[in-house]
């Protein structure tokens, strides 16, 4: 027998080859997407984390507290608690930062400070 193009089926094999592999194509570049705005977000509040941090550790020293408060023109929030550590001179500082409608994505930084003198 002398064949002489292709089958039905070999065509559609074909085709659904080439379809499965567009579509995990196109699934690797959304998933990519999505890692990407995740990476920026994070990238974003860890410079506002810096910044007020910066801030914190100019005095050296820090009392107790609890403070929370926001950036001027941008939809970041900050929080501030400060608590004593057991039997010595230090404050263990913690500061997170996160974008005001987004609390899922918190950025923290924890820290030691001297405790101020009285």
């Amino acid at each position: 027998m002398n064949r002489k193009g292709f089958l039905l089926l070999e065509a559609m094999l074909s085709i659904l080859l080439i379809s499965v592999g567009l579509v995990a194509v196109s699934m690797s570049f959304s998933i990519s997407k999505k890692i990407l705005l995740r990476s920026r977000e994070f990238f974003r509040s860890s410079l506002f984390l810096r910044e007020k941090m910066f801030e914190i550790g100019q005095a050296g020293k820090i009392g107790l507290s609890l403070q929370s408060g926001s950036w001027k023109d941008e939809s970041m929030a900050w929080s501030l608690r400060v608590e004593p550590l057991p039997e010595t001179d230090l404050n263990r500082v913690e500061l997170e930062v996160s974008e005001i409608n987004k609390p899922d994505s918190a950025c923290s930084l924890e820290t030691y400070l001297n405790k101020p003198e009285k």
